[in-house]
């Protein structure tokens, strides 16, 4: 083998290990977040591949709320929730865990700072230039997914 043949396969292994890294070792898992998806695209109205929940307001708070909303009910009224559908709470934790993570890693950064000159993400921030971003990104993302 040669050293072009060694770099390009070291280049395959360190990218992110999708199937043998979480898909393999989640499939159970992954297969319960699958229904919340459906069972909460239906709830809200939207496609099943909907991303709408990135343009949610105050995800920041939303998406935390339910998931110590679900580790509650979990504690008061069992694991599974009949209210919604037989859905395990742990499962609907795990989902609003992702939709979290999902908006901090699409949120885009502003170009100002805020009053400790420390750069800020406009989801957190209720200034005029935050808001007019969020705005701007929020039509960006809709137009993309048409």
């Amino acid at each position: 083998m040669t050293k072009k043949m060694h770099k390009e396969t070291a280049a395959k292994y360190d990218k992110p290990p999708v199937y043998s890294g979480v898909l393999a070792r989640f499939p159970r898992a992954i297969r319960e977040l699958a229904k919340v998806s459906r069972f909460g695209a239906q709830k809200h109205g939207v496609p099943v591949q909907s991303r709408s929940f990135l343009d949610m307001p105050q995800s920041d708070l939303v998406f935390k709320d339910a998931m110590a909303r679900h580790l509650l009910d979990e504690v008061i009224d069992g694991a599974v929730n009949e209210e919604d559908g037989g859905l395990l709470h742990s499962a609907q934790r795990a989902w609003n865990a992702l939709a979290d993570l999902e908006v901090r890693l699409s949120a885009p950064v502003s170009a100002h700072t805020d009053a400790e000159s420390a750069p800020h993400l406009q989801e957190t921030c209720e200034c005029d230039t935050c808001r007019a971003f969020r705005a701007e990104h929020a039509l960006a993302r809709r137009a993309a997914n048409l």
